[in-house]
């Protein structure tokens, strides 16, 4: 079992979130990283997968304003409780895998990239470190949330409140190039 950690959401919505809860809302969310939020969220993770025990946790993705060092103390806490077996991390390059393994060593057990036919980017540096230092790749997004489908044709239009609809990837020419391409 994995879930992740580090994303605060809006606190209007309730510290139990649910999808349910997001339906015609555009919530805040803000990155949190600190010991005390790492701690809080596998608690709650715990309590809503009615475990005592998670075999991965991983971050969101990196925190500006807390150092990866506090992070990943509280996370091998976390493995040393017993309360997690082993930590990922999400959104990473290779100098921040590199640290992490260097403080926590093989505690680190996954690094998570987006990889896709259009983000080929892990496959330069990040794969062959997480090969070179045995620790696993979890790709994410391969189908670039939809873009790669075919069903994103430039007549269709995006839902109001789905992200896709800001993002310069999903622009109406993008969208025609990517499914004349498929």
């Amino acid at each position: 079992m994995a879930t992740k950690c580090g994303l605060l959401w809006d606190e209007r919505l309730g510290d139990e979130l649910v999808e349910s809860a997001l339906a015609g809302r555009d919530p805040q969310v803000k990155v949190d990283l600190s010991p005390k939020a790492v701690q809080r969220d596998c608690e709650r993770s715990l309590r809503r997968l009615r475990r005592d025990h998670i075999h991965l946790l991983q971050t969101h993705k990196p925190d500006p304003l807390v150092p990866l060092a506090d992070t990943l103390e509280a996370l091998s806490k976390l493995v040393e409780q017993g309360m997690i077996g082993g930590i990922g991390l999400c959104n990473v390059g290779v100098e921040e895998a590199a640290l992490a393994r260097a403080l926590v060593g093989e505690q680190l057990k996954s690094v998570q990239a987006p990889l896709n036919l259009l983000e080929r980017g892990a496959t330069e540096a990040l794969l062959p470190w997480c090969e070179a230092n045995g620790v696993q790749f979890l790709a994410y997004s391969p189908l670039a949330s939809g873009l790669l489908t075919g069903a994103l044709t430039s007549t269709r239009t995006l839902a109001p409140g789905d992200k896709r609809s800001s993002r310069q990837g999903f622009s109406l020419e993008r969208r025609d190039r990517v499914n004349a391409r498929l």
